[in-house]
């Protein structure tokens, strides 16, 4: 009885040489640079396990960028307005811009807590 020299190698055919690939097969028949590796994640949970591995800083988040824009955006407004001129429509505009920053932290505070491993 002999046995098959090929098992328990990949086997995958070269494009430059012709040769079968020799490398250590995996279950599945082939070597991890023929077949062998990972596709990615198949499932939801799978996919926000991958997302918050992959978490760095969220410095560049939608959610952090909205953040930035709002407090810019509250600033100038604060900036632009002399308080002689400091009237219920201006407490308003200004109030209305303070509540953009509000919304745009508590979505960055919940980006963060989402994102965050373990």
């Amino acid at each position: 009885m002999t046995s098959d020299p090929m098992k328990g190698v990949c086997g995958a055919v070269s494009k430059r040489t012709g040769e079968p690939c020799r490398a250590f097969a995996m279950p599945n028949g082939r070597c991890k640079f023929h077949g062998g590796k990972s596709t990615g994640p198949r499932t939801k949970a799978g996919r926000e396990r991958l997302c918050k591995k992959s978490w760095r800083h969220g410095l560049r988040s939608n959610a952090y960028v909205r953040l930035r824009k709002a407090l810019f955006h509250h600033q100038c407004l604060l900036k632009s307005v002399p308080l002689s001129q400091l009237d219920l429509e201006w407490v308003l505009v200004l109030q209305q811009a303070g509540e953009e920053v509000h919304a745009a932290l508590l979505a960055w505070e919940n980006t963060r807590a989402r994102m965050q491993p373990g």
